[in-house]
């Protein structure tokens, strides 16, 4: 992880099942949004994160939840926790004083 690039949101590519997927970091935004989701029983978690941080050509895969609700759910899972990750950047650096 470069904290450079978590700081300046760059896209991550990553490679889930031998295909590179560009995943767009949260922003604060993004975490403030997520938190109001995660508690929703009636959106899929990993789900709003793929609608959300998923890229092609620079832009949202997907511009409906329903959109991806539709794909195998296995693959949105895994892209899912790939997100996650990026949710997570940054918490195991050591503490600054």
């Amino acid at each position: 992880m470069s904290l450079r690039d978590a700081l300046k949101l760059t896209n991550k590519l990553v490679k889930i099942d031998d295909m590179d997927v560009v995943l767009r970091r949260p922003s604060i935004a993004d975490l403030v949004e997520a938190i109001e989701v995660s508690g929703n029983p009636k959106i899929h978690f990993a789900a709003w994160t793929v609608l959300n941080h998923l890229l092609e050509e620079n832009k949202p895969m997907f511009s409906s939840l329903e959109e991806v609700m539709i794909c195998d759910f296995r693959l949105v899972e895994k892209i899912g926790k790939e997100i996650d990750i990026l949710y997570n950047e940054g918490r195991d650096l050591p503490a600054q004083s």
